[in-house]
């Protein structure tokens, strides 16, 4: 009897616990991110058998991989969305101290590969550090500024600086370029004086110009996006033409050719599979999710009224956003190459993960205003 009594207690708690997350979180905001993490899965088992077969993978290697990455990612949004904006501040601050550890020592003793140091590898798994210390400087560059301490602006500038230039020595200069908007952008919503923020972003501006000219691998990736016939432009005609056969309904889930000529098909181009298999009734909504996501996000960000949630919200808003904009700008050649992923779509466990926790933190970031919104209401 005393048995029973404490199961049906423990099972009534757990069903409270749950019900009050899910009154708290926006739904619509949810789903949408769970919608396209199915679409994600559609995707890469279309695209995951062409580069096993390229590099003599085991048969389902990527489509495996994938369905983990994705439940674990499940995992994560919502673990994150339980959790108290106090412990995921607590938790950035160890975890981005950790990173730059380990981006540290991977330039130091990290064997190059392809030309970059990207990744780190563990027990025969990649794991690529850049890609979470992206939500986890959004999260501590907010608290800084928020912060009463003395010459924030400086230490706020250290971190960016120390961070950029470690992307910089991988090399990846497209996480670069995603840093500085969330930090300067960051400093716009905080308040920074007009003159100063101009400054900070002409100097910025002329940095990245610099860059674009004095670094060869930027300055041949630009030179192949202005004149496509004298410099390498395969990947883009490719997926160019993956847009043209697919046209309006596509030509069937797997039936595909165009991918089996792009080598990123599973990560950089896998909208370019979206396109040429499901055709524009399939990237359409998906494009409508996208922007739904980063819309929702705004709207967090502008009705948020505590200023360190605000900023933090607002530079994950703009990581996600940006880098989403950057790879559909990529697919359809409106921007240089970049080696940037689609966020949610693209095949890549530190990807997938480290937007699933910038996705779960605006989640729990956002609770707080909407539970008290929904008791003013009731």
């Amino acid at each position: 009897m005393k048995e029973t009594f404490n199961n049906e207690t423990i099972s009534s708690l757990k069903r409270g616990i749950f019900s009050s997350w899910y009154r708290t979180i926006d739904k619509s905001f949810f789903f949408s991110i769970v919608f396209m993490l199915f679409c994600s899965l559609i995707l890469v088992s279309s695209a995951g058998p062409v580069i096993e077969k390229r590099i003599l993978l085991p048969q389902n290697y990527f489509i495996s991989r994938h369905l983990l990455y994705m439940i674990m990612s499940l995992c994560i949004i919502i673990a994150c969305s339980f959790t108290n904006y106090y412990t995921i501040t607590k938790i950035s601050f160890f975890g981005l101290f950790v990173i730059i550890l380990i981006l540290v020592y991977m330039f130091f003793f990290e064997v190059e590969i392809k030309g970059s140091k990207r990744w780190l590898y563990v027990f025969g798994s990649s794991i690529q550090p850049s890609e979470f210390a992206k939500p986890l400087f959004a999260i501590v560059t907010a608290r800084i500024l928020h912060s009463n301490i003395c010459y924030k602006y400086y230490i706020s500038f250290f971190l960016y600086f120390t961070l950029v230039t470690l992307f910089l020595f991988q090399p990846d200069f497209s996480m670069s370029i995603i840093l500085s908007i969330t930090w300067i952008l960051q400093l716009f919503f905080y308040g920074i004086n007009y003159l100063c923020f101009f400054i900070i972003g002409t100097i910025l501006l002329i940095v990245v110009i610099l860059c674009c000219y004095f670094i060869p691998y930027i300055r041949n990736r630009i030179y192949a996006f202005l004149d496509p016939l004298n410099h390498d432009h395969f990947q883009i005609s490719k997926s160019i033409q993956s847009f043209k056969i697919g046209k309006i309904t596509g030509i069937g889930p797997g039936e595909g050719v165009v991918k089996l000529l792009l080598p990123d098909c599973h990560t950089d181009f896998i909208f370019s599979v979206a396109a040429e298999e499901f055709g524009i009734v399939c990237c359409l909504p998906i494009l409508f999710i996208f922007g739904y996501i980063s819309a929702k996000m705004f709207y967090f960000t502008y009705n948020e009224n505590d200023m360190f949630r605000l900023l933090t919200i607002a530079g994950l808003f703009v990581q996600f956003s940006t880098q989403f904009l950057i790879n559909i700008g990529v697919v359809l050649n409106l921007l240089p190459t970049t080696g940037l992923s689609l966020p949610l779509l693209s095949y890549g466990g530190s990807s997938l993960l480290s937007t699933s926790f910038l996705l779960g933190t605006t989640m729990s970031f956002s609770k707080s205003r909407l539970a008290i919104k929904r008791i003013i209401v009731s």
